[in-house]
């Protein structure tokens, strides 16, 4: 098994027989189904991303857009991403988790069971983009209709910034470091202030019986170098007799939720709820075709 670092999270591959009726649902939409569904709440201003990512969830920050346009990570790019928030930097792991778990909590519900349809898949390229590059390259072969992914996850979490633990965690002496302390005292950011997330996400590789042996080729040489050559925080099965597998040990982002700090980014219940500002479908865009990547200047500045 190899793992790699950053990026989407997805899972478990199988081979099994391809029918019509299974050919692309809507990623974003059919999460964002599963998650009224168990959370019965209204959660619309949310926005749900078409295809998994390991990062950009809760306490992730951007610039404050000039006017009432949307934020635009691609050409702004971000202020703070609480992965790496924290001083000293020789936090260990588990001690860092402990801070994110602490500012993030899961709403009153907790985890949820995560209930999709499972005989809907979805497309390749909506769930490992960086595999169906690979796959087309050649031009030769149409593999959106060859191969499609079948996703599950074991519960599902709605997660909320706590506000007055981030007020305690800037509060001196601060478990921030002073390049997001300017930015939280300036108030010129925006935040993700919820998130919803997957723990025990995966993915079945669900591919057409009748592949012929150049095509088994391109999909075993196609996956060989996607597993090697990938920035994901996920573990590669080998490949052989067909089995294809990714396991991820990191929650997976599927929604977001982002706005405005109420005053003192502290909310009580005298303060206006959190003024939505959406990110761009271009910025989602960029997001999902490149996880692992950082946006044109993107940063703590």
């Amino acid at each position: 098994m190899k793992s790699r670092s950053m990026g989407y999270l997805v899972v478990s591959l199988v081979v099994a027989s391809l029918s019509p009726q299974l050919m692309g649902a809507d990623y974003s939409k059919e999460m964002r189904k599963a998650f009224e569904k168990a959370f019965k709440g209204d959660f619309k201003q949310y926005q749900f991303f078409g295809t998994p990512v390991s990062n950009f969830g809760v306490a992730t920050m951007y610039p404050k857009p000039a006017t009432g346009n949307a934020v635009d990570l691609t050409t702004v790019g971000l202020f703070g991403n609480p992965e790496n928030w924290w001083v000293p930097l020789s936090l260990t792991d588990a001690d860092r988790q402990s801070l994110l778990n602490a500012l993030r909590p899961s709403g009153e519900t907790g985890a949820v069971a995560f209930q999709l349809d499972t005989s809907k898949t979805f497309n390749l390229s909506a769930v490992l983009p960086g595999l169906a590059k690979l796959l087309t390259a050649s031009g030769s072969v149409s593999w959106s209709k060859k191969v499609t992914v079948r996703l599950s996850a074991d519960t599902m979490i709605n997660r909320r910034i706590d506000w007055t633990v981030l007020a305690d965690d800037v509060t001196p002496p601060p478990k921030i470091k002073d390049s997001v302390l300017r930015h939280i005292g300036a108030k010129d950011f925006v935040i993700t202030t919820g998130d919803v997330v997957l723990n025990n996400y995966k993915a079945s590789l669900v591919v057409a019986k009748n592949l012929s042996v150049d095509e088994k080729a391109q999909l075993d040489s196609a996956w060989k170098a996607f597993s090697s050559g990938s920035k994901l925080d996920v573990s590669f099965s080998s490949g052989e007799d067909g089995n294809f597998q990714i396991t991820s040990p990191k929650p997976v982002v599927v929604a977001v939720f982002v706005g405005e700090p109420p005053p003192g980014a502290v909310r009580d219940a005298k303060q206006n709820r959190v003024v939505p500002a959406p990110l761009s479908q271009k910025s989602i865009d960029s997001i999902a075709l490149h996880p692992g990547e950082i946006p044109s200047d993107q940063g703590t500045r």
